[in-house]
């Protein structure tokens, strides 16, 4: 019995492992502007440094902050508003190389914001324009 349960827990692992290491899918923008902004707030700065186009970490506050360990995640903001319930992309209008997506986040403390995220494409890949969406 006890080899079962520890057979179960490794295929868990294994799974959860190999679900981890998988990537986004970078051609949907909705996709896209949902993880930036679960990667802003829980300082993720590797999924962060996926999602938006190497020539623009220097453009945005949002990475230096990452850099210099003082990002949303340490921040009296998040701590105020108790953690997210709900990020979810609402609604996207895509024009060629662009697109436009508005994100929903709600808050433990029953906040919420309506988000509008900029985005670019680039060999087939959604990249967020950081500099492009509102301040929480």
């Amino acid at each position: 019995m006890m080899i079962k349960q520890l057979l179960k827990l490794l295929m868990v692992n294994v799974c959860i492992l190999f679900l981890v290491g998988c990537g986004i899918d970078q051609s949907d923008p909705k996709v896209v502007a949902q993880e930036y902004v679960e990667a802003v707030y829980f300082a993720n700065l590797p999924r962060f440094m996926e999602l938006v186009d190497p020539d623009d970490y220097d453009a945005t506050d949002d990475y230096r902050l990452f850099i210099a360990k003082d990002s949303t995640a340490k921040s009296n903001t998040r701590k105020h508003r108790g953690g997210v319930t709900l990020v979810a992309a609402t609604d996207s209008y895509v024009k060629g190389d662009r697109a436009h997506v508005r994100v929903k986040v709600e808050f433990n403390n029953g906040e919420r914001r309506l988000l509008s995220i900029n985005m670019h494409q680039k060999d087939g890949n959604w990249y967020v324009n950081p500099m492009s969406w509102a301040r929480w």
